[in-house]
């Protein structure tokens, strides 16, 4: 209901006191992505198609497709997009611990620990910054030639895969399981993130390099051309946005961090790309890190403030903005990807069985 509330009412015409306000207190930390977010809210929730507002208010609320039977491909299409959104951004509410929209902007603000240590930051408080700098210049410094890097490269994926710190934690998942709590919106206690490689249905591994995200964005473009322009353009923005600094340091290149978070994320949820070094999220994310990122990811309501203050200690307020924005963006390009590839195996099944069959 937090996340719906903050969905339904983002329209700029509306109240400048809504709780959406609030919500863009934290997105206008970086302004570029704040436009391109509100104009796909506007679009999912208020612009063209054949599904009324109240649907889709509906859809949010319940997080669940339920009643008509007949909506055309369009109409479901755009029904997941709204799910997937919705969903993607319970990691953002939680993560950053926008969970009481009744607050105003300024009150929240006052009594947010990120916002408090943003004010005195230097990037040389605990030199969290620092060893990062570190591990990210050994990156810079190939010490495996490349056959020994692919052919160890599959176990440092399935190691994130599975919930594991690194290739040696025995496949541990940092925070547990889904189903150790009561269900709050199911009657399926049993309903919800699952490690990949943990799956009882034995799901195989989502080779990217098979189906991409240039797929994935053809086949929206064709039935909801009004939304998919605007999730190419965010996930391209939330992958490039930097400003070329970490903590109090400046000129620097974090594209090696960022990637960290967007692969980790998608491994999470068992897809791979191969041309990533998985060693590398081990280098760059700490255990304590890696758990902040799958919990915001997998069990959003599940973090806490001690989770939120033990990780990123010396980044700026833009910055963990950013990591909260990677961490949501590549959730919901992960969910998007599974639906069009549902889709498109879907419509590959159906041409073939439409074909006359040979004559004997």
């Amino acid at each position: 209901m937090v996340v719906f509330t903050f969905l339904v009412i983002v329209d700029k015409s509306r109240s400048p006191t809504t709780p959406a306000v609030f919500l863009s207190g934290y997105t206008k930390q970086h302004q570029s992505y704040d436009e391109l977010f509100t104009e796909t809210i506007n679009t999912l929730f208020y612009g063209v198609g054949n599904l009324k507002d109240s649907t889709r208010h509906f859809i949010a609320i319940m997080s669940l497709v339920q009643g008509d039977a007949h909506w055309s491909i369009h109409d479901l299409a755009q029904a997941v997009v709204i799910l997937a959104h919705t969903h993607a951004l319970c990691s953002f509410v939680h993560g950053v611990g926008a969970v009481n929209p009744s607050e105003t902007p300024e009150a929240r603000a006052e009594c947010s620990e990120w916002v408090q240590r943003n004010k005195e930051n230097t990037g040389t408080q605990t030199g969290e910054v620092e060893e990062l700098l570190r591990r990210m210049a050994t990156l810079r410094r190939p010490t495996i030639d490349a056959n020994e890097m692919s052919a160890s490269n599959a176990l440092h994926f399935l190691a994130l895969a599975d919930g594991s710190s690194d290739l040696h934690s025995g496949g541990e998942s940092p925070v547990g399981n889904s189903g150790d709590e009561e269900a709050v919106f199911s009657y399926q206690k049993d309903f919800g993130y699952v490690d990949f490689a943990a799956r009882k249905d034995r799901a195989k591994t989502f080779k990217i390099h098979e189906f991409t995200w240039d797929h994935s964005f053809n086949l929206l473009s064709d039935l909801i051309p009004e939304i998919a322009q605007n999730l190419d353009d965010k996930f391209d923005l939330t992958q490039r946005l930097t400003y070329s600094f970490m903590g109090g340091y400046d000129n620097v290149d974090t594209t090696v961090y960022r990637s960290a978070v967007w692969n980790y994320i998608h491994a999470l949820f068992g897809i791979r790309h191969d041309d990533y070094d998985y060693a590398k999220v081990n280098t760059l994310l700490s255990r304590e890190m890696k758990t902040f990122v799958k919990t915001a990811a997998c069990f959003p309501h599940r973090i806490t403030d001690e989770m939120r203050a033990s990780v990123m200690k010396d980044f700026k307020l833009s910055e963990k903005i950013h990591v909260m924005l990677l961490i949501t963006e590549a959730r919901l390009q992960a969910s998007l990807l599974y639906f069009t590839r549902a889709l498109t195996n879907h419509y590959s099944r159906a041409k073939r069985s439409s074909q006359p069959k040979p004559l004997d």
